[in-house]
């Protein structure tokens, strides 16, 4: 977490503080509590290490009085064990310098503190930032952007399987010999002018050679193949054709309701063109993953009870509510007025300038709560 200038000012002069004074310790006594000796030290050093290279910082008048127990402490985390051998880019040579933190401008020392502590290396890249905003602006939870992307690589995969094995069509000439393919060809191009026998004669004369009456036969079935498909696909894009009429005109009626929609019960709606928008988005789109909004969010058995009970309780909960608070105002404003009919009366004046009138809602204690929506009938 990065610390600003305004936290830092206050860290150092807590640290600067001496939370236990000792007028009879040793001189430039250590109250801090990081530095108590270390009872697993049997020599008594008191964890003389943790304070290497730091002898002479505090503000006892026997060090620099420019580093401080806290700003030492501080630096240490931006990775600085020497605050006399600070590494700068010279920007000129961009050789490595040393350089003390005594000698540094307010502004570098400033700029140093700031930094963040976050490794280098583990700093985000273009491709993670990406990621990372592409999971926001899709609205969804990380779990489901991960289900999205997951159920995406399914249907890609899918789509990619059947473009290259694309499935074996199943046509109903198939399941026509070639006798009876032969002759319903031959019937259907000669109708009613010729009979069976000449139909049955014809077939015996064109399979007294095999070979040719095979090529022919196949050439027959890929020709009533060929219609086949294209009866299915004109049927296929006629039923897409019905299918985005039905949800234009499904949407439309949407939209109209959208912009009609004011009121609830006797309760006065207003929306602006975003919530008309969010609404919209809601019931007609669908999320990453290609699933309705309004579909996902009814698969939720806590969400389908909440319509249900909107759809059944909604209004006249919502009735019943704006009608007793209207009536409460209304006995409010009926009190008023009695109240001014009978200082009129006395001869009581009011004020040259009329103070407005608060009107309070009611004491919880003279309401009677109800249980539940029925009660409020």
């Amino acid at each position: 977490m990065a610390i600003g200038i305004d936290e830092l000012d206050d860290d150092f002069e807590f640290q600067n503080q001496d939370p236990n004074p000792n007028p009879d310790g040793d001189e430039g006594g250590n109250g801090g509590e990081g530095n108590q000796p270390d009872p697993d030290n049997n020599d008594g050093n008191g964890g003389a290490e943790e304070n290497e290279g730091n002898e002479g910082n505090e503000n006892d008048g026997g060090g620099n009085e420019d580093i401080d127990n806290a700003t030492y402490a501080f630096l240490k985390t931006k990775g600085i064990d020497d605050p006399s051998k600070i590494k700068f880019e010279n920007e000129d040579t961009g050789e490595i310098e040393e350089v003390s933190w005594e000698d540094l401008s307010e502004k570098d020392k400033l700029g140093i503190l700031n930094t963040s502590n976050v490794d280098p290396d583990r700093e985000l890249e273009d491709p993670e930032i990406a990621l990372i905003n592409s999971i926001r602006e899709s609205g969804l939870s990380i779990e489901d952007y991960v289900q999205a992307i997951k159920q995406s690589g399914i249907e890609e995969a899918r789509k990619q399987f059947e473009e290259s094995n694309p499935p074996t069509q199943q046509f109903e000439v198939d399941n026509i010999p070639d006798d009876e393919l032969y002759l319903l060809d031959l019937q259907h191009k000669l109708g009613d002018n010729a009979t069976d026998e000449e139909l049955l004669k014809a077939l015996e004369i064109e399979k007294q050679n095999p070979e040719f009456f095979a090529k022919k036969v196949n050439g027959l079935r890929q020709e009533y193949k060929a219609l086949e498909e294209q009866q299915r696909n004109l049927i296929a894009e006629q039923e897409k054709q019905e299918y985005e009429a039905k949800f234009a005109n499904f949407q439309n009626n949407i939209l109209n309701e959208i912009r009609s929609f004011n009121k609830v019960g006797n309760l006065d709606i207003e929306l602006d063109v975003n919530d008309m928008n969010e609404i919209a988005n809601v019931i007609l789109s669908d999320d990453p993953a290609g699933v309705n909004y309004l579909q996902k969010a009814l698969s939720s058995p806590a969400n389908l009870v909440k319509v249900a009970w909107f759809l059944t309780k909604g209004e006249s909960a919502f009735k019943d509510i704006n009608d007793y608070y209207a009536q409460q105002i209304k006995e409010v404003s009926r009190a008023q007025y009695k109240r001014g009919l009978e200082d009129g009366k006395t001869g009581k004046t009011s004020s040259p300038i009329s103070k407005p009138h608060v009107v309070k809602q009611p004491s919880q204690n003279n309401i009677v709560k109800p249980k539940s929506i029925d009660d409020l009938d």
